[in-house]
């Protein structure tokens, strides 16, 4: 049985919903950007669900972000 997934954007301007066989992450990121969004030893998860339950409120505000970190990964 799908589980229902909420989330949204980091200002809330962008809420979505979607049902899930698979809540739990099945990915781990830990790029120095999303080290970064996390602060400290944070990470991003990445989590499946199933595409045509998703629904997003908000949608004039999306948008795409490109965060450019400047480290010793990325020096510029």
């Amino acid at each position: 049985m799908p589980v229902r997934l909420e989330g949204s954007c980091r200002c809330g301007e962008v809420r979505f919903a979607m049902a899930s066989h698979t809540p739990q992450p099945y990915q781990l990121c830990y790029c120095s950007i999303c080290r970064k969004q996390q602060g400290g030893g944070g990470y991003a998860i990445n989590l499946g669900g199933l595409s045509e339950t998703l629904k997003v409120k908000g949608k004039r505000s999306l948008g795409v972000y490109r965060a450019e970190i400047e480290d010793d990964e990325h020096p510029h």
